[in-house]
């Protein structure tokens, strides 16, 4: 198995997490932040993850890091908007769950962070690459 299918399959793994635990969490609908947080830009996000997991290792290449941001700049564009025409609706159906102890953790710290781990993982990793690729270019023209 290739490095980019393992990563593929990783970040598919990862979108299957966040997505069950959206939904799990939005009680059909209600409270839909954590799905956003996974599927953003709906319908396309859940393709997101994969992709952007397995373009990890092909970040060498210019081009592959260019569609590396594109992929990730689409997924923040889907979540600005659905946060943009959603967020009222949300706001009332988090009031209301808020008044049940520890649901703030539950449907609000725990997707954020699982949300952010993800976003840490692949951006360190992206300028992880970055910075050996401008090392390597330093060594070669320095002999």
């Amino acid at each position: 198995m290739t490095a980019a299918i393992r990563n593929a399959l990783i970040g598919f793994g990862f979108a299957i997490l966040l997505t069950g635990y959206g939904a799990a969490i939005s009680g059909g609908g209600h409270w839909t932040l954590p799905l956003a947080l996974a599927l953003a830009p709906i319908p396309f996000g859940f393709l997101v993850w994969p992709a952007a997991w397995c373009l990890l290792d092909k970040l060498a290449a210019e081009r592959w890091k260019v569609a590396f941001a594109s992929v990730l700049f689409a997924h923040y564009l889907g979540l600005a908007f659905f946060l943009s025409r959603e967020i009222e609706s949300d706001l009332y159906w988090f009031r209301i769950g808020a008044r049940q102890e520890g649901y703030v953790f539950v449907a609000l710290v725990v997707p954020v962070l699982l949300w952010l781990s993800g976003q840490v993982f692949l951006w360190f990793r992206f300028f992880r690459c970055i910075r050996v690729s401008q090392s390597k270019k330093r060594n070669d023209s320095a002999q």
